[in-house]
């Protein structure tokens, strides 16, 4: 056994041991002692006469208990031997050749001692974070506690903040049962509680956890800060009744007086950081501001503002703005394509913003979003009578867009027929309604705006061949993020102050990093949404914990054969497509045994044709 113990309490008793071999004063801090001739012992004697196992002490408030352990020589106490019995401070026993003499410290000693040692360590490192250990071990030693909590106040509620034993050891989780119920009470009220007899005290008759736990003694007394009540010390003895009273009390409040300093050294140490790091925070935008503002004035010295729209300073942020404003200038059709939530309507923006039609209607049409039945009413309108309903005539969304821009997203979702009638409509540059036979001439720029590879979607059938070549007059692919992460900062901190305004928090250059090495499947959406998550409760800074990160091991569940699909509907029509297609060929494009070979019927197959836009 170490003649040092690492509590913050010195041991309360010690042996003083007179032998051949001189006198040594042994501190004991554990409750058990063993004596005996072998090296397991706590007290080792390398006497003949002193048996391997010869005696064991227990250490109580008062004294020492002890029991004879078979020994062959015996144990004796005023020469007469002596099997068990109490032996109190300053009382001896022989064993062998060895005098054991009993010390125990005066309880007043020991509790000035412990608060001495907390008083020394809290001068050393006042935030130092094992404080409230060491507050809770000397309260647990000092009051005759079996053992003890700290327990913290959080606007959520009350956490585990320290759990120790009366072995000074941590209490293991699965045996932190605690009345809650009493704590509380304490957090809440503010008063002291002590009670000698937790299951028959009238005033804990409400708390079925006092009954369950079968508490006897208690003591919590809150801790209080300029703040207000942060935490409550509680210490118990679930055996004994009578263990606390107002001496323990007032020594309990002296503990939590100095746990109270520890954790408003804490606090102000917490703020201290924050404050660093919102400063580091700021300066990183700053510089990230500085960037973007070389960024503005080199546009306003251009023929207009529009590449202020996409955020990022990278070559190939600033490559797609000046290929955009490129495409401004002239009256082009444009095909803008790439992943979802990669910014295509704003890229189309840009290009509506940035050209001479930038005071007409901006008009954009997700076709997917319309059923096939009312696709052709929304794009070319109607006239009355036309349909059931149709009271009144309306123009459609050419007619809406003249004199300005029409952006058509999504168009491969268009059956092949309405895609053929779009075809001639942008190529005569004039609309019929239904039910109308007067053509009116419209005055359209269109933009048009795929989620995958054109030139994949020509060779699946999903897109006119004759259609796709009068829409790419201009073409532009727009990378996913995980392609220009250089620009993440820029393009969160752009989110960020769209959504905040004047209270837009700050970024940490930890969870500026985080941002950066994220993998972002659903690309600048999806860092917009997890920002507005982090944003909730308008926090001074956002960090990296805050940050619900997508997980770059999650597979991609409609990932096959090395191609990902943007929806199931998409992947089975991919599959349906090939198998259809593959049927043809092999009956050299006869219907009637594709069909039967596919197990349906011809007119089922036509339907299916039609829908998936394949031409035979």
């Amino acid at each position: 056994m170490s003649e040092a113990s690492d509590s913050i309490l010195s041991p309360r008793a010690h042996l003083c041991i007179r032998g051949p071999g001189g006198v040594r004063r042994l501190p004991l801090d554990g409750r058990r002692v063993s004596v005996g001739r072998g090296s397991e012992n706590t007290v080792t004697l390398p006497d003949p006469r002193v048996s391997r196992e010869h005696l064991v002490f227990e250490i109580e408030e008062q004294g020492a208990r002890f029991q004879d352990l078979g020994s062959q020589n015996g144990t004796f106490r005023g020469g007469a031997r002596v099997e068990a019995g109490f032996l109190r401070s300053g009382e001896s026993l022989s064993v062998g050749n060895t005098t054991l003499e009993l010390h125990l410290e005066a309880p007043t000693s020991q509790m000035l001692a412990a608060l001495l040692a907390i008083e020394e360590e809290a001068a050393l490192d006042p935030e130092a974070k094992d404080l409230l250990e060491s507050v809770l071990e000397a309260a647990i030693a000092c009051t005759g506690a079996e053992r003890g909590f700290i327990l913290s106040v959080h606007p959520s509620g009350m956490r585990m903040a320290a759990a120790r034993g009366l072995d000074r050891d941590e209490v293991p989780l699965a045996e932190r049962e605690l009345s809650w119920s009493l704590a509380i009470r304490v957090a809440t009220g503010g008063e002291d509680l002590l009670t000698e007899d937790a299951i028959s005290d009238a005033r804990l008759d409400a708390m079925a956890s006092v009954e369950t736990l079968g508490l006897r003694s208690v003591l919590c007394v809150p801790v209080r800060t300029r703040s207000g009540i942060v935490a409550v010390i509680y210490v118990e003895h679930r055996g004994r009744r009578g263990v606390f009273g107002e001496e323990q009390r007032l020594l309990l409040r002296l503990f939590a007086n100095r746990a109270a300093m520890a954790l408003a050294a804490q606090e102000a140490l917490a703020a201290s950081e924050e404050r660093r790091q919102v400063a580091e925070a700021r300066t990183a935008r700053q510089a990230l501001d500085l960037a973007q503002r070389r960024q503005e004035l080199e546009s306003l010295r251009g023929p207009d503002a529009a590449s202020m729209l996409l955020a990022g300073s990278g070559s190939r942020m600033q490559e797609i703005r000046t290929q955009l404003t490129r495409f401004a200038a002239t009256d082009l059709a444009v095909l803008i394509w790439g992943p979802s939530g990669t910014g295509k309507e704003l890229a189309a923006r840009m290009v509506h913003d940035g050209s001479a039609r930038k005071n007409g209607p901006f008009t954009v049409i997700a076709c997917a979003a319309v059923p096939e039945s009312l696709l052709e009413n929304e794009l070319f309108g109607h006239e009355r009578g036309a349909f059931s309903g149709a009271e009144e005539a309306a123009p459609g969304l050419f007619e809406s867009a003249h004199g300005g821009t029409l952006v058509l997203d999504g168009i491969e979702s268009m059956s092949t027929e309405m895609q053929s009638r779009l075809l001639r409509i942008i190529e005569a540059a004039e609309v019929r309604r239904l039910g109308g036979r007067e053509a009116r001439q419209v005055d359209v720029r269109i933009v048009s705006i795929l989620r995958e590879d054109p030139l994949e979607l020509v060779r699946a059938g999903r897109l006119r061949q004759d259609l796709y070549y009068r829409l790419r007059v201009l073409e532009l692919c727009m990378p996913g993020l995980a392609e220009h992460r250089e620009d993440i900062p820029e393009i969160a901190l752009a989110l960020l102050r769209k959504h905040g305004g004047e209270a837009t928090p700050e970024l940490s250059p930890c969870a500026l990093a985080a941002l950066a090495a994220a993998p972002w499947p659903g690309h600048v959406r999806e860092l917009e949404n997890t920002l507005r998550r982090a944003s909730l409760g308008l926090p001074a800074l956002i960090s990296a914990a805050d940050l619900d990160l997508p997980r770059a091991d999650t597979p991609r569940i409609l990932e096959v054969e090395g191609r990902t699909w943007a929806t199931l509907t998409e992947l089975v029509d991919a599959v349906e497509r090939r198998q259809i297609m593959e049927a043809l060929r092999f009956h050299e494009g006869n219907k009637t045994a594709a069909a039967r070979a596919l197990g349906t019927t011809r007119f089922t197959l036509q339907r299916r044709l039609e829908r998936l836009g394949i031409i035979t």
